[in-house]
């Protein structure tokens, strides 16, 4: 599909931080400033001759939009993309996204209304349970009342990316803010900000939750998801979990890391998890009986080393 962008809020509203980040990914290299402007010239070498794109050091420049436009412009052509794709990579640089996909059905054809207001509750109701376990000194099996604070504002950050080629398939962009200097300049007792955690959480627990499905059913017991609870598992993450595979027919969850904010060395690259329909069940069961330990605290929790921003 070629698509070109020409609105100009559109336009303007791509980071200049966030463009740098995804050219510094793909190779391009900042060969210094054009002339006297607050410009920086980048370039790459691609089929046989050299590429440019002036990239706006400020944002308050005159003619922002127009250099936005340009640099899309010349990004597609040489990534051979549509521009929508491209626009939509860059202003990703700046959070992490969470891809939900229903497994069942073809990719090309879109959910009924219903099923796809599951997809976005369910959605919702996976990332609240990481949020509010994120927000939480002690691991608790079940998570009851009203938002804390930080997770209510997180919730409010975090938005759906628009998906145009239509399927069962939905995007949630996470914005973290851009890191500057190294581990070292920032202190050994640093931490990721509040929404990189939460993301980093969500991994976690739906990592810990898949492999306490296999045991629980190999082994007809529900301590499996007990001892997953200090990773984030929660009654609320398998109960969110089951329903977006029970109304999807399986379901496919990936995350991608913002190119603003490496993730740090323990987080795999591209995480994805996968739970069929049958599973459902399964995490549902295990739902229940978390939510019957109610308050259930993990005395000794044994946490995965993610609260340090290692990268």
């Amino acid at each position: 599909m070629i698509v070109q962008i020409r609105d100009g809020a559109a336009l303007s509203s791509i980071p200049v931080a966030s463009l740098r980040s995804y050219l510094d990914s793909r190779g391009w290299d900042d060969t210094g400033k054009w002339g006297k402007r607050p410009i920086a010239v980048f370039s790459k070498e691609r089929g046989g001759r050299t590429w440019e794109i002036l990239v706006p050091r400020i944002e308050s420049i005159g003619g922002y939009a127009a250099n936005m436009a340009d640099a899309l412009a010349v990004l597609a052509d040489v990534e051979d993309r549509s521009q929508l794709d491209v626009f939509q990579d860059i202003t990703s640089a700046g959070a992490d996204v969470i891809r939900v996909r229903a497994l069942d059905g073809p990719r090309d054809k879109p959910l009924s209304l219903r099923r796809m207001s599951e997809l976005y509750r369910g959605a919702c109701e996976m990332v609240e349970s990481a949020a509010r376990a994120t927000a939480t000194d002690k691991p608790l099996a079940n998570y009851r009342g009203p938002l804390k604070e930080d997770v209510r504002e997180y919730l409010d950050s975090v938005h759906p990316l628009p998906d145009y080629r239509g399927g069962g398939a939905l995007a949630l962009r996470s914005p973290v803010p851009k890191r500057f200097g190294t581990r070292e300049g920032l202190g050994c007792d640093s931490r990721a900000p509040f929404p990189r955690r939460a993301a980093l959480k969500l991994a976690q627990a739906l990592e810990s939750a898949r492999a306490a499905t296999d045991e629980a059913v190999a082994s007809d017991d529900s301590a499996p998801f007990r001892e997953a609870v200090p990773h984030g598992v929660s009654s609320n993450l398998c109960e969110a979990v089951a329903n977006l595979a029970r109304n999807c027919g399986g379901i496919e969850i990936g995350l991608s890391w913002a190119l603003d904010r490496p993730s740090p060395p323990s987080a795999a690259a591209n995480p994805l998890f996968a739970f069929s329909e049958h599973s459902a069940d399964t995490l549902s069961e295990a739902s229940r009986a978390l939510r019957e330990d109610g308050g259930y605290e993990i005395r000794d929790p044994r946490r995965l080393s993610i609260a340090d921003d290692s990268a």
